[in-house]
């Protein structure tokens, strides 16, 4: 294959495209990293009354972890219970730091492919809230409504509504 002038340019053009891709996507496409998903009632397994908290969140993928379900047949970590990640590469354990401030072991994680979390959201198989420290800390068994009532304030919805 020979390079003409004409084709070069090409090539410089898909590089330059291809160098100034992650910028774009940092600047344009709005990130859900840090935020909670609250899965709603009645969402089916694994998801079921999951708060779920993003760590990374992009055009080509997203992941997270399921915060609120402790493994209780799950042998101890280091002296920690183990978290319910998600469902992905649920058989090797991840420690994330930065959830609450504590270490913490999870069993696998959340994933998502290029714009399935956005497809899921307008979907509306997710509420989205911002992260906050009442919820985080609260004991397991309590954040799922904990964040309920949060996604139910921030819409203004009021009384016993099935979200």
């Amino acid at each position: 294959m020979k390079l003409t002038p004409h084709s070069a340019r090409y090539y410089i053009l898909l590089a330059a495209l291809l160098l100034a891709l992650p910028a774009i996507n940092e600047t344009v496409y709005p990130s859900k990293a840090g935020q909670l998903l609250v899965a709603p009632a009645g969402s089916s397994a694994p998801f079921d009354d999951a708060v779920i908290y993003i760590l990374k969140h992009n055009l080509f993928y997203a992941h997270g972890v399921v915060i609120n379900k402790p493994q209780t047949n799950a042998p101890l970590v280091n002296g920690d219970v183990v978290y319910y990640g998600g469902p992905v590469d649920s058989g090797s354990f991840v420690e994330y730091h930065d959830l609450t401030g504590e270490r913490r072991p999870y069993m696998g994680y959340s994933g998502w492919g290029p714009v399935q979390l956005d497809y899921e959201l307008l979907r509306g198989s997710w509420h989205v809230i911002k992260s906050d420290d009442s919820i985080l800390h609260a004991p397991a068994g309590e954040m799922w409504h904990k964040a309920i009532d949060k996604v139910r304030s921030v819409q203004g919805i009021k009384g016993e509504v099935i979200l």
